[in-house]
């Protein structure tokens, strides 16, 4: 209305109807309050379903998922040691894991002693500078005064 073509003495006749709106509109937010207000907002299970039992948490089913998390996070740590070894470069070996970890597929048990080893890989692993041996800090002499 206010940033309505009207000129303003047409705007200032129409504030009393709207003033007239705006009252009957609370009057009738009120009388929903009231009415709304012998209605429980939480029911309790009994009274939704008189054969409903009591819930119990799944303490083991919660258990068993932090043990798998567990797990997983211990053998991606593994996979991703072992690829850093093999690979001898930090971030192809932190791809291929993370690539794996979303490979589709199943997981067989083979049993000990029928394992495959990779072959060895094709260039030699890079050498790193060795390091200046470390200096010691010069300690004041704590020899007692002769």
């Amino acid at each position: 209305m206010l940033n309505g073509p009207a000129t303003p003495k047409a705007k200032n006749a129409a504030l009393p109807g709207i003033h007239d709106t705006i009252e009957t509109a609370r009057a009738d937010l009120t009388a929903a309050k009231k009415a709304l207000a012998p209605v429980p907002a939480k029911l309790p299970a009994n009274l939704i379903d008189p054969d409903a039992k009591r819930a119990r948490p799944h303490l083991n089913r919660r258990g068993l998922q932090m043990v798998l998390r567990l797990l997983a996070f211990n053998a991606e740590a593994w996979l991703a040691e072992h690829f850093n070894a093999y690979l001898a470069d930090a971030d192809e070996y932190r791809a291929i894991t993370r690539n794996l970890l979303y490979q589709g597929g199943t997981v067989t048990y083979t049993p000990p002693g029928d394992h495959h080893h990779p072959a060895p890989p094709r260039h030699p692993p890079r050498r790193q500078r060795p390091r200046p041996p470390a200096r010691r800090a010069q300690r004041p002499d704590r020899s007692p005064a002769r």
